[in-house]
């Protein structure tokens, strides 16, 4: 009876790798992506870095002209959600050729009690930092029946205190 550790040499050794297998460990290959695994991971917005790769996933997303604008933006949604992001958003709102801003939130914000909170209220963050808040942008044209979006993200000072 062969042991693991045979098993898994025998398997490295012959070159076949199984996605998701035992021998799926395959060598970085140097594609560049917009997930870093570095520091303090993508949704740390405080680097330029970050919001700069967040910038260029908007503009691949919105490359091509979109027939159904709610449903893209409800699309984005997702995938922000993917890695910590969120706005809010339901698809029900009428967006039309014009600007318009949401709200970014990190993992969907805060909302509870600190010793200094009275009995009958209730705190609620958008789980940044104090003082700064991001929202995401939208310029939406419409041409030919089709809408070209420009979307970015921007770190804007708190102006409720």
């Amino acid at each position: 009876m062969k042991s693991f550790k045979t098993l898994l040499q025998q398997i490295n050794e012959s070159g076949e790798l199984s996605v998701g297998g035992l021998a799926a460990r395959q060598p970085h290959t140097g594609a560049r992506s917009a997930v870093k695994d570095h520091g303090k991971g993508l949704f740390d917005l405080d680097s330029e870095g970050n919001i700069r790769r967040i910038n260029a996933f908007l503009e691949s997303y919105f490359s091509k002209e979109c027939l159904d604008l709610p449903q893209s933006i409800t699309m984005l949604r997702a995938k922000l959600n993917i890695i910590g992001f969120d706005f809010q958003y339901d698809g029900k709102e009428q967006v039309s050729e014009s600007a318009f801003s949401f709200r970014l939130f990190r993992y969907g914000g805060t909302f509870g009690k600190t010793p200094t909170t009275p009995i009958e209220e209730f705190e609620t963050t958008d789980g940044f930092e104090d003082g700064i808040k991001y929202m995401i942008n939208f310029n939406v044209e419409e041409g030919r029946g089709l809408y070209r979006v420009r979307s970015e993200v921007v770190k804007e000072a708190d102006s409720e205190g």
